[in-house]
């Protein structure tokens, strides 16, 4: 009589579980670019309200700033720390006025593949990152176009 298990029956279960993980991981891999997306395209729509905001009270777009600096005139309208937080989609956040655009919310340098800067201008936008208010410049900066 045997109190313990074989080791073909741990081999059978280490089998198992290792399909159950090849199942699992991809899927849930699936699921972090769509997050990162949603949570990218949430933040740029505050980000614009609040830049909207600013516009009616002050009846001009806030001044250019260097990354990851809010413009102050954003302040009555979201956190203090809210641009030193990284994008979901990694990268700085950085407001655009004058360079570039009149006004624009652009992230510099996201960390993941222009693949899924496609998908986050789709969410947007039309698709296509050369035209409408979602555009690449420069291969590293990611435009949201309030007024170009």
């Amino acid at each position: 009589m045997s109190l313990g298990f074989t080791l073909v029956e741990l081999l059978i279960v280490v089998v198992i579980l290792g399909i159950l993980a090849a199942i699992t991981i991809p899927a849930v891999g699936g699921h972090q670019t769509d997050t990162k997306i949603s949570r990218t395209v949430t933040d740029i729509r505050a980000f614009q309200k609040a830049a909207e905001c600013a516009f009616l009270d002050n009846d001009a777009w806030p001044q250019d700033q260097m990354p990851a600096v809010m413009p102050p005139e954003l302040l009555p309208f979201l956190r203090s720390n809210a641009f030193d937080i990284p994008p979901a989609i990694g990268g700085r956040w950085d407001w655009q006025g004058g360079w570039g655009a009149t006004a624009a919310i652009s992230i510099i340098d996201p960390l993941v593949p222009v693949a899924t800067w496609t998908l986050l201008d789709e969410a947007i936008d039309d698709g296509n990152l050369q035209t409408g208010t979602v555009r690449i410049v420069n291969g590293q900066y990611l435009f949201c176009l309030l007024e170009e």
